[in-house]
Order: structure tokens, then C-alpha cells, then sequence
């Protein structure tokens, strides 16, 4: 099943989205839905505009996947090249639905 598949159909919010913030702004309106419909026709700028949007939820904290918030994983890395087999502290961010999805480690 693909990730889009897994959403409702947002275009209605999303134009409305536009509409209500540049409502006074009629001509800045207009751009942006002409952006919009030029998607149509440059498959590039369909990506870039994706990956805006996965870059924004990275920074928003979310899952770029699920939405989800992401959270800090601790663990200790063993050095076994080292003379007492040091163990050093290491933490991830990730996705406790996508990266780990028995949640296990997050317990």
C-alpha cells in the first residue's frame, strides 16, 4: 500500500488553506494556484515540494512517515577494538512506529 494511499484526500484544506490566508491578498492567491497547477507539468517540482514538506515535519519533530513524534532512542555502543571494551553512550532520534515498531527499546 503506498503512503498516500494511507491519507484522506486533503486538496479541499489544503486550497482552503490557501484561500484563508491570502484572502486580501487576491494576487498572491492567484500565484499560488497557479503554482499549483504547474505542478502538472514539471515532475521536479512535485519532489521538491515533497521533500519541503518532509524536511518541515523533520524539523516540526514529526515522522515524515507517519506523522509521529519522534523521540530519543539511548543506548550503549560497545568498543570491543579497545582495551577494556569501553562502552559509549549514543542516542538516535527516531520513530517508535516506523524505525522501531515493537517499541521495545523505548520502555
Amino acid at each position: 500500500m503506498s503512503k498516500l494511499s494511507s491519507y484522506p484526500n486533503m486538496y479541499p484544506e489544503i486550497l482552503e488553506a490557501i484561500h484563508i490566508m491570502y484572502e486580501d491578498h487576491i494576487d498572491v492567491e492567484v500565484d499560488c494556484l497557479l503554482y499549483l497547477s504547474s505542478l502538472r507539468n514539471n515532475l521536479s517540482w512535485v519532489v521538491e515540494l515533497s521533500d519541503r514538506a518532509s524536511e518541515t515535519l523533520d524539523k516540526m519533530g514529526c515522522c515524515s512517515e507517519c506523522g509521529e513524534p519522534l523521540q530519543a532512542y539511548h543506548y550503549k555502543e560497545p568498543h570491543t577494538e579497545l582495551d577494556g571494551c569501553l562502552m559509549e553512550d549514543m542516542v538516535e532520534v527516531c520513530c517508535p512506529n516506523c524505525d522501531m515498531p515493537d517499541k521495545k527499546w523505548f520502555k
